[in-house]
């Protein structure tokens, strides 16, 4: 591994991108597809200080839990466990990424300034430094991180955040609950190595399932309810409608059979299933109501929801082997 892959990898690159795309189908949906004659500098700048923003925060928190990732299976062969890169390299990198993204928020805009500082502080300060070793409730302190890529990207696209791009990005709120406790359940060993009081490494693996399964159903709830008062129509009913089934079949096998196996598919998942629910909104706002509109938003989400499946079924050797170091 060269030096600068090793820094690429510090910046957790398939995080940063998938964190890319909730701000790039966010400004889609905002924006309804129709762009000003500013639309692309705007979607630049918020692009570049988005990912310079995400990637500073990722190698940061890298740098922090150096001491952690090398006691766990899941992090152990991390740049900075393994010698690496640095960890004064790995900090000023951080830092350097850090201010560029602010600099750049700056010029658009004293509220997207805000919204980055939040999401930053929130996922640096209150989450990785105090709560993540202390408070079983760690993972709630994301729920602002989390969502302000989308809150980012909405008012980017439409210069106004409003209630309705406020609650879009609460959804992801509650989506990244579900994504990060049924990751920590899959690796409740590491975690307890480490000595990281994740909520579903502290309990009886039986009450984790029951947690991630609550959090799953809030998120299936909230999503529902967004058609129902009326923020999303029809075609946004017709794309979440497929995913959501999905998740709460996936729940219902890690309470009734191997909650380590059908967890991990849980966490797969749920990465396409936030795509999937922003990229119905994306059709919800962007194209009139007809039959043709429910059909391409159902199908694309059902093949959206196919493809972790897919790759799921493809490595089952290999997810045999990672089962049987992790549990």
């Amino acid at each position: 591994m060269g030096k600068l892959n090793a820094f690429f990898q510090l910046s957790k690159p398939k995080v940063s991108l998938a964190f890319y795309f909730l701000y790039f189908l966010s400004f889609l949906a905002s924006s309804s597809l129709y762009f000003k004659e500013n639309s692309l500098y705007l979607f630049t700048l918020g692009s570049l200080a988005l990912f310079a923003s995400i990637s500073g925060s990722n190698i940061i928190n890298n740098y922090y839990d150096r001491d952690i990732d090398s006691l766990m299976f899941r992090t152990k062969r991390r740049p900075l466990p393994l010698g690496l890169v640095s960890p004064s390299q790995a900090l000023s990198s951080g830092l350097l990424l850090l201010g560029f993204s602010f600099i750049l928020s700056f010029f658009l805009g004293s509220f997207s300034f805000l919204l980055l500082i939040i999401g930053t502080s929130f996922y640096l300060l209150l989450y990785t430094v105090y709560f993540k070793r202390k408070s079983f409730l760690n993972v709630l302190l994301t729920i602002p991180s989390v969502a302000s890529p989308v809150w980012f990207g909405w008012f980017i696209g439409s210069g106004n955040l409003g209630l309705e791009g406020f609650l879009t990005g609460l959804t992801v709120s509650f989506w990244g609950v579900t994504h990060l406790w049924s990751l920590s359940l899959v690796y409740s060993r590491d975690y307890e190595r480490a000595d990281v009081p994740m909520l579903t490494a502290t309990v009886s693996r039986k009450k984790a399932v029951w947690h991630v399964l609550i959090s799953s159903l809030s998120l299936i709830l909230y999503t529902f309810s967004l058609y129902l008062l009326g923020f999303y129509g029809s075609v946004f009913l017709s794309g979440i409608v497929v995913p959501n089934f999905l998740l709460f079949f996936l729940n219902l096998k890690a309470l009734k059979n191997n909650p380590t196996r059908y967890s991990w598919w849980i966490y797969k998942f749920s990465t396409f299933y936030i795509l999937e629910f922003l990229l119905s909104t994306v059709f919800d706002r962007s194209f009139p109501v007809s039959l043709q509109t429910l059909m391409t938003c159902s199908a694309v989400n059902l093949l959206i929801s196919l493809m972790p499946l897919f790759f799921i079924f493809r490595s089952a050797k290999k997810a045999l082997f990672f089962f049987h170091e992790v549990v």
